[in-house]
């Protein structure tokens, strides 16, 4: 078992059931599955060697995900850069990670220009977006020129699948590397802890850099076969919005979340 498998699953036995909202757009699980084989072909066919760490540095959206799963199933190191990060500090992850492939949203390109010169390690740069450069690659173009057949590429419980970095606050970021085993028992025992249930619609607002927005609520949704809503950023309304008009039934995010938001008023 390894943490592709979980997509793979729901993506077989529930095909046309929608995986993840995100604004306009949905996708069934078969487009979801689809587009993450796409993009982990594509990783291999840049030359992406198992073990390599792929930087990303996403707002919450589809890509993000896609690229955790597309990750996990050619056994690469999904690594995540918090969206909040300055120049510097995005700098430092990219140098002590050792990541040799980055990707990132249009509202980087800046932050990306700026560092390019001095970054050493990485070799590969892929935007989901427009990018400044010509010399980076575009996420959408990779996926239309790639295939959609399942990856074969043997993992195990022991190889490296996440490498989750902290914030940074009393000092420089810390990572912590998350083997496939890690995290799919963190998976067994929130199914259980939590009493999830299959088939839910669960309103993701944590940011997924964040272990607990990205393990404990997004995966644990995928391996039950339920919808996914992603959000770019928080804002009260917005919340009481897509509860509304989804049938929101799982939802899980910070203390300062609740305080905003009238649950009362549902």
């Amino acid at each position: 078992m390894d943490v592709g498998q979980i997509l793979t699953f729901p993506a077989n036995k529930f095909p046309k059931r929608t995986a993840i909202i995100f604004e306009e757009k949905r996708f069934t699980y078969q487009e979801f599955n689809d587009r993450v084989n796409r993009f982990a072909n594509a990783l291999l066919g840049l030359g992406l060697r198992k073990g390599e760490k792929v930087a990303v540095q996403l707002f919450n959206s589809n890509h993000v995900v896609e690229i955790l799963f597309a990750t996990s199933k050619i056994g690469a190191v999904f690594t995540p850069i918090n969206f909040r990060f300055t120049d510097e500090e995005v700098f430092f992850i990219l140098d002590h990670s050792d990541a040799r492939f980055f990707i990132y949203g249009e509202e980087f390109s800046d932050l990306v220009e700026r560092i390019r010169p001095r970054v050493k390690r990485v070799e590969v740069y892929i935007s989901v977006s427009k990018s400044i450069s010509p010399a980076v690659l575009n996420y959408e173009e990779l996926l239309a020129g790639s295939t959609g057949n399942e990856p074969n590429v043997s993992i195990s419980e022991r190889d490296e699948c996440q490498l989750m970095y902290t914030s940074g606050t009393t000092g420089r970021p810390k990572g912590a590397i998350l083997t496939h085993g890690n995290i799919l028992w963190n998976l067994v025992n929130t199914i259980l802890g939590r009493e999830e249930r299959e088939g839910e619609i669960s309103l993701v607002i944590g940011p997924l850099y964040h272990t607990a927005a990205l393990n404990n609520h997004f995966i644990t949704r995928v391996a039950l076969a339920g919808t996914s809503i992603l959000i770019k950023d928080f804002t009260p309304q917005k919340v009481m919005e897509i509860i509304n008009k989804e049938k929101v039934n799982v939802i899980s995010g910070a203390p300062a979340m609740y305080h905003y938001t009238p649950f009362s008023s549902l």
